[in-house]
């Protein structure tokens, strides 16, 4: 169940757009709707994240080791991502080349 943001993004904007007025478990959220790659193995740093988010929401005022614990969770959670080789995504160059031959 994915948290709903107050002002939803309109479709046309894509994954460009980035979202000002989130609240830390939005931001969860929505950074696991960018990283297709989390699976049930990332769980603990997935519900790590959520409780901290929670914690930073609901804080009235938020503590720097709080937000530090999150932020290394964050980055924590990233540094599992599969490393994306230089041939993976085309580039500018493809692109153009695919039109010449296409």
């Amino acid at each position: 169940m994915h948290a709903q943001l107050e002002r939803p993004l309109p479709d046309d904007l894509g994954a460009s757009a980035v979202v000002r007025n989130a609240t830390f478990e939005q931001a969860v959220d929505l950074l696991l709707d960018a990283s297709p790659w989390v699976g049930d193995e990332h769980t603990p740093y997935v519900s790590a994240l959520f409780t901290l988010a929670r914690t930073l929401d609901n804080a009235g005022k938020i503590s720097a080791a709080t937000m530090m614990e999150f932020r290394q969770n964050v980055n924590d959670l990233r540094k599992c991502a599969p490393e994306e080789k230089a041939g993976d995504k085309p580039d500018q160059l493809d692109a153009v080349v695919a039109r010449l031959l296409g």
